[in-house]
């Protein structure tokens, strides 16, 4: 009994730490901060002067985060170097204007598009009037005039010489005065004013007018439709209509962009840039004729501009859908798009587009 007791005794002392310790819980440690690519694409995603991310698309990532409860920070990144980055799983995310495009889907999936645009383009404004008239084809312009008055002077010497005997009064007199009265009556027959001072009287004098007559119709629709090609070619000079004028003019665009691949694609050569605000400066200095770019990052590198001395047209074209980047088959994805489509239908979203986008 005495060797029960005992044994029990020591089984007692032996377990006791272990009972007083109880289980073992491992620590619950905090989940790791999630690295988010950022694109630095004005006024969706850019670091202000101290280095803190702003914009759309940032704010809209924020909300978006906080109430998923995410942990994170913003990387800046590339175009590619984002895709790649989130392809990889480098990145828990990419943000900012980032365009959804066939070849960046067979990488990453994108959430549902929180903004539509299309690409626009950038020309330099016409310096003044002096720039205008230097800029006209005078060249073509005296080829036109002087044909018509070429013409006019061959109708008004054959109306003269069968005129002068039969009609003195009005086609007589001096050979370089008949000629010349020929030339008026040719003059106002052709701009249809006809004064009606001088008239051809014999059937010959008539049949001439008459061709004459004709013939002007087709002559003052041709240099009419002369003179308007040559003005709005001037006026338009070393600008862009749209994008099916891009072939023949020095483009600039950013490279690894949307606006870069649309460009490739269709086999124009442009020049690249690093951003916005150096194409804009290279459409200033006459470097390039039309720099192309998402038409939002345009407008507001514009507004940052000083001068007037760029404009961006009114086309877009070339659709663009901007999107949140995650790598294929994350969880995150349908959460956030839950997230996502709610905070569309908010006023905050609609005061955060005006105060970026000065929408009305």
């Amino acid at each position: 009994m005495r060797r029960l007791l005992l044994a029990g005794l020591i089984g007692l002392l032996v377990t006791a730490p272990a009972i007083a310790q109880g289980p073992v819980a491992s620590p619950s440690a905090s989940p790791a901060r999630l690295k988010v690519a950022a694109l630095e694409s004005p006024p969706f995603s850019a670091p202000d002067a101290q280095g803190w991310w702003q914009g759309i698309a940032v704010t809209l990532w924020g909300a978006i985060a906080q109430e998923l409860r995410l942990d994170y920070e913003l990387v800046a990144a590339r175009p590619q170097e984002l895709v790649d980055g989130v392809a990889t799983g480098r990145f828990a995310a990419g943000i900012g204007a980032l365009t959804v495009t066939p070849e960046r889907e067979e990488k990453v999936d994108f959430t549902h598009p929180f903004f539509s645009t299309g690409l626009g383009m950038a020309v330099r404004e016409q310096g003044g009037v002096m720039e205008v008239l230097g800029s006209i084809p005078w060249g073509n312009l005296g080829i036109a005039l002087g044909s018509l008055l070429a013409l006019m002077l061959l109708a008004g010497t054959l109306v003269w010489l069968v005129e002068r005997r039969a009609n003195p009064d009005q086609f007589g007199g001096a050979n370089h005065n008949g000629v010349g009265a020929g030339l008026w009556w040719a003059a106002v027959t052709l701009t249809t004013v006809g004064y009606g001072d001088k008239a051809p009287m014999t059937v010959a004098g008539r049949a001439i007018a008459i061709i004459w007559m004709l013939a002007s119709l087709v002559l003052t629709a041709s240099f009419t439709a002369t003179i308007t090609s040559a003005l709005t070619v001037s006026t338009l000079a070393g600008r862009v209509n749209g994008p099916s004028d891009l072939e023949r003019l020095k483009v600039g665009a950013v490279a690894g962009t949307s606006s870069g691949q649309y460009l490739g694609e269709r086999r124009i050569l442009f020049r690249g840039y690093p951003d916005a605000r150096a194409g804009l400066a290279a459409v200033a200095a006459g470097e390039i004729d039309v720099f192309v770019a998402d038409r939002p990052l345009l407008q507001y590198r514009l507004a940052e501009r000083s001068t007037d001395d760029v404009t961006v047209l009114p086309h877009v074209f070339a659709r663009q859908d901007y999107s949140f980047a995650v790598p294929e088959g994350s969880p995150l994805r349908s959460e956030i798009n839950r997230v996502l489509l709610r905070y569309l239908e908010t006023a905050e979203w609609d005061q955060l587009r005006r105060r970026w986008l000065r929408e009305e």
